[in-house]
């Protein structure tokens, strides 16, 4: 049995015994009521004892019809999402979002198993780059501070690197001149390797400088940082 098939058939058994719980939820809201009743007479007693009677069976008779509408509204919650199984059944055979849903070798497969290493790759990139910052903050001595320029440029390169890695993959894209959603794939393939190049780029300056013994390093460090800006240092 296939995937879709199981879930299909497991949809189905819930679907049954939703529909035979509110058989028996409705069977039991009868009796119940009618003991509710059965007991509300027997608590008040006969008519002829006057206006407390009165009182008595106008307090139970709200009572019980508290106790009615709130077990009627759980009957109408499960009703209603009963009848939105079919609808939550089909959304889940019409698979669209992962890769498996579509066939091997298409653009949909393809640009999705991009999105998750993408996704994967930028996280541990944001890590790392905060690695550094915290690195290159830390070099300070008693009597010499990081600039904090230098902080601040490598914050901002870093925010412009990754709008330009995202407009230039698009131009990559669409320099593919390939039909329906190919264009897309190229274009997280560019930015998967655009992420790779400069997560090995920031890992190679944390390790360069942590090289440097530490009564060095404020003043050797910005050679290790060269290479985050590769199109000027080339």
């Amino acid at each position: 049995m296939t995937g879709k098939s199981a879930r299909s058939t497991a949809m189905i058994r819930q679907y049954m015994a939703g529909a035979l719980r509110i058989q028996d939820s409705r069977r039991q809201h009868r009796g119940a009521f009618a003991h509710k009743l059965r007991l509300t007479i027997h608590t008040c007693g006969p008519l002829r004892k006057g206006c407390a009677n009165m009182l008595c069976i106008a307090a139970a008779a709200a009572h019980l019809k508290h106790w009615a509408s709130t077990d009627m509204r759980k009957i109408h919650l499960l009703l209603l999402a009963l009848s939105l199984m079919p609808i939550l059944a089909f959304a889940e055979d019409e698979c669209t979002d992962r890769p498996e849903c579509w066939p091997e070798g298409s653009s949909m497969r393809n640009g999705l198993l991009l999105v998750q290493q993408q996704n994967a790759a930028e996280k541990l990139l944001a890590i790392k780059h905060q690695e550094l910052i915290k690195l290159v903050s830390s070099s300070s001595t008693e009597e010499v501070r990081v600039d904090e320029r230098l902080l601040a440029a490598l914050k901002t390169q870093q925010v412009a690197w990754l709008k330009y890695r995202t407009e230039e993959c698009e131009l990559v894209g669409s320099l593919t001149g390939a039909g329906g959603t190919w264009p897309s794939t190229y274009a997280n393939k560019c930015a998967v390797n655009h992420t790779d190049q400069r997560l090995r780029r920031v890992r190679a300056a944390i390790q360069c400088i942590e090289k440097i013994p530490n009564e060095k390093r404020l003043f050797e460090q910005n050679n290790c940082l060269q290479q985050l800006a590769p199109l000027t240092n080339k």
